[in-house]
């Protein structure tokens, strides 16, 4: 098991409002006291689970030792994980450990937000009165392989291609690779190490008419520098644009067949690189319509679409 205990990624429980054992949903900090409990601090940003894993303990102290005594907390949690409403010391001890357990069968492929605080009226002054963890099933076990499919890139090659003489030929570059599947979030497909080092990238279509890609590495080095790979569907989603209102304009891809293409826009291709620390600068990509990646069923029985006419010339 890999430990990664981690502040919440957009739960919106931290206004410091957790939900109580006994569902009382609201409550305030109290006055902080030195005869209270904290959570000591976790190092640590996220919870991957393995097979065989069954629990997850953290620690709760007190400043120094005393009688023994009990520490109440509240949460907020799915009911998959069975929390204890309280944390016993025992004489003289200061420091505490809550086991939180649950079974690793229930657990759904996707990740889980936990929100544990000590009840407000018994805060002391020092370290933190809330742990929140993000935990999931480990990245490798969320992913099923559908088998080896095609992959024409329009990221890499087209870059190399209008900066470099020796490139003239790589928009017809294709690539057999193995492509994997969310098993949670169905649409979701990976592309694993496409140009056969580097790294994999994966492809949002939950939504056959909307496929988008989120920024994320593509493993592949150019002067130096990391190049990163998404689609202008993604950088408007991600400015609070609708999807449905995305499809409308004519950015997303589409997953048609078994095959995932992505449109022309005005001659600027829709998918964009970057190259940090230069994020906020986009060189767009797909200008010629040779992006394709084909679903290994669609691969083993359909001939592959000739490269548009148009990413043939120049």
């Amino acid at each position: 098991m890999r430990y990664k205990f981690a502040g919440l990624l957009g739960l919106a429980l931290l206004a410091g409002v957790v939900t109580a054992c006994n569902d009382d949903d609201n409550y305030s900090a109290g006055p902080r006291n030195d005869n209270g409990f904290y959570i000591p601090d976790q190092n640590d940003e996220y919870l991957d689970l393995e097979p065989g894993d069954n629990s997850i303990t953290f620690q709760v102290a007190r400043p120094v030792g005393g009688p023994a005594t009990t520490a109440n907390l509240l949460h907020d949690a799915d009911p998959v994980f069975n929390i204890p409403s309280a944390v016993e010391f025992a004489e003289g001890e200061s420091v505490a450990d809550v086991t939180v357990t649950f079974n690793m069968e229930d657990l759904l492929m996707k990740d889980y937000y936990i929100s544990i605080a000590i009840s407000p009226d018994e805060v002391c002054a020092y370290g933190d009165s809330q742990l929140d963890l993000t935990v999931g099933v480990a990245d490798h076990l969320r992913w099923k392989s559908l088998g080896t499919g095609l992959y024409r890139d329009a990221f890499l090659c087209e870059l190399m291609e209008d900066n470099f003489d020796e490139f003239d030929n790589w928009a017809d570059y294709q690539y057999e690779c193995e492509i994997m599947e969310h098993k949670y979030y169905s649409g979701v497909y990976r592309l694993v190490k496409p140009y056969g080092s580097g790294g994999s990238f994966e492809i949002n279509c939950e939504d056959p008419n909307g496929c988008y890609i989120e920024q994320q590495n593509l493993g592949q080095v150019i002067s130096g520098t990391n190049l990163y790979v998404f689609s202008y569907a993604a950088n408007y989603l991600n400015n609070g644009n609708s999807l449905g209102a995305i499809i409308n304009a004519g950015y997303c891809g589409k997953l048609e067949n078994g095959m995932i293409t992505f449109p022309l826009l005005n001659d600027a291709g829709s998918l964009l690189t970057a190259f940090p620390p230069y994020l906020g600068s986009f060189i767009p990509c797909n200008s010629r319509g040779e992006f394709l990646v084909m679903l290994p069923d669609t691969y083993s029985s359909t001939p592959v679409p000739a490269v548009p006419v148009a990413a043939q010339t120049e």
